[in-house]
């Protein structure tokens, strides 16, 4: 991958997630200021999707990151961005002094803050979730056979933690669709809080893993 395609796919990828449409060559060369033709976007995002990064929906002549192309685009994150001051003061609010509520009312904050699921676990087995609606309300999830099988998955929510847990450790840590337990079509981002516990959150594969890493950092910071 040059330099340009590994632009693109990024720009590939925060277009789709902000908008959950496929992303074309006349899109990106607008939206972006490229000083390259549409033709040449295109030629560049075939080589792409040939090699694994991008897919190309049928009904669609724009393409869509693959599970792949996410990998790529977490592994080669340079930094992660700032937090605004609202997102902060948001995370201080939700601060208790009881432990127990502190943990759930963070997750709760986040679980706005993100649009997905937070999952508070700890080593016993215990496990507190919210924001399961945001995870319902994603359009890849519309469809009666998505539904079902995240539905399967989320009862069997003990098993998959017992599964991702050892994976789990005090740095940030990603499960890319088939990586992780909760199927092809979701992504976890998981950080230690302590020895016992851990956050996790939920979501499709298209979700703002940088924005959504730096919360989870933020919220090791506060506890």
């Amino acid at each position: 991958m040059n330099t340009r395609q590994e632009q693109l796919l990024k720009y590939v990828i925060d277009s789709h997630v902000a908008t959950g449409e496929p992303v074309g060559s006349t899109r990106l060369v607008a939206g972006y200021g490229l000083d390259v033709s549409p033709a040449t976007v295109r030629n560049d995002l075939l080589a792409l999707e040939e090699e694994g990064y991008l897919t190309h929906p049928y009904t669609s002549a724009g393409r869509v990151p693959t599970a792949a192309g996410y990998r790529y685009y977490v592994n080669h994150l340079q930094s992660l961005p700032a937090l605004s001051r609202e997102e902060r003061a948001s995370l201080v609010r939700a601060r208790s002094e009881s432990e127990e509520a502190r943990l759930k009312e963070l997750a709760r904050a986040l679980a706005l803050l993100t649009n997905e699921t937070v999952i508070v676990a700890d080593v016993r087995g215990s496990l507190y979730y919210t924001g399961i609606k945001n995870l319902f309300a994603k359009p890849e999830f519309s469809a009666a056979p998505h539904v079902v099988a995240l539905s399967e998955l989320l009862d069997d929510m003990d098993e998959c933690f017992n599964r991702l847990w050892d994976d789990i450790t005090d740095e940030i840590t990603t499960h890319i669709g088939t990586e992780g337990a909760f199927g092809t079509e979701c992504s976890t981002i998981s950080i230690r809080i302590s020895p016992d516990t851990a956050y996790v959150l939920l979501g499709p594969l298209r979700m703002r893993y940088d924005h959504n890493m730096a919360l989870l950092n933020e919220i090791k910071q506060l506890l």
